[in-house]
């Protein structure tokens, strides 16, 4: 028997959009937060050796004010990389979940729908997003369900036809 997943589809592409663009969001407050806290602590590292500890940790490691601003520009840089392509990666999940709600009512998208939530579980992999990944397997295995199913001559987006009512008749006369 033949199980329709449009529903299941559309809940699922509301799902990933909702979590995509939230992602997108958070990546850029953070990356935001990074850059503040970067520029902050770039500056802080010169006035650090004022500090007892700080500065017996810094000599003790030998790093110059130099080197310690070098430290910090790369550790923060790497951050804001890895927020800036975790965004990016986010987007391709976003387009992957606007297709999967496109193809919830219109058989003929099934095929794009499943072929763009292939490509947003791996940018959602690569972005670290295990949540999104599954929901775009899931999606993608739907709309693989129903275009066999459509290409089988299953019809879902018509729904089932309806007995019409009869006018009322008198059986004897």
């Amino acid at each position: 028997m033949y199980q329709n997943h449009a529903k299941a589809i559309k809940g699922l592409g509301i799902a990933i959009i909702v979590l995509a663009a939230l992602t997108i969001a958070g990546c850029l407050l953070g990356l935001a937060f990074t850059v503040f806290s970067g520029s902050m602590a770039a500056t802080f590292v010169p006035y650090s050796y004022n500090d007892a500890s700080i500065a017996a940790d810094m000599h003790e490691a030998g790093l110059s004010d130099d080197e310690a601003i070098a430290l910090f520009t790369m550790v923060f840089g790497m951050i804001g990389a890895g927020l800036v392509w975790a965004a990016l990666c986010s987007v391709f999940v976003l387009v992957a979940g606007i297709k999967a709600l496109g193809a919830a009512n219109d058989p003929a998208k099934l095929k794009g729908a499943m072929a763009w939530n292939i490509v947003g579980a791996v940018a959602s992999f690569l972005g670290l997003g295990l949540v999104t990944t599954v929901l775009c397997i899931i999606v993608a295995v739907f709309a693989n369900k129903d275009k066999a199913a459509l290409e089988a001559g299953y019809f879902y987006a018509q729904p089932p036809a309806q007995p019409q009512p009869q006018p009322p008749y008198c059986p004897y006369q």
